[in-house]
């Protein structure tokens, strides 16, 4: 990926989540965005409130807000992840 500026002030990812698996619980000093493009499963934030996500659903987490993606459907699912300060 080639950027313009030095260093680029966002970043971008691609997230697949096996069926009924979980992502490692993630923490980090940057905010994020994530984007459900397919399949289903839950959000656990801060260790205590548990979102449900669906295609097409958007979260946005703090910086240091801690997160773990579940997926609890029998599918892939995939996501998108836009981070910046």
């Amino acid at each position: 990926m080639r950027s313009l500026c030095k260093p680029a002030p966002i970043g971008l990812g691609r997230l697949t989540l096996a069926s009924n698996s979980s992502a490692p619980l993630d923490v980090h000093g940057v905010k994020e965005a994530l984007m459900v493009s397919e399949g289903e499963g839950k959000v656990v934030v801060n260790g205590i409130e548990e979102i449900a996500i669906n295609t097409g659903d958007i979260v946005v987490f703090d910086s240091n807000e801690s997160h773990l993606l579940i997926n609890c459907s029998d599918k892939t699912m995939h996501l998108f992840s836009v981070w910046w300060n």
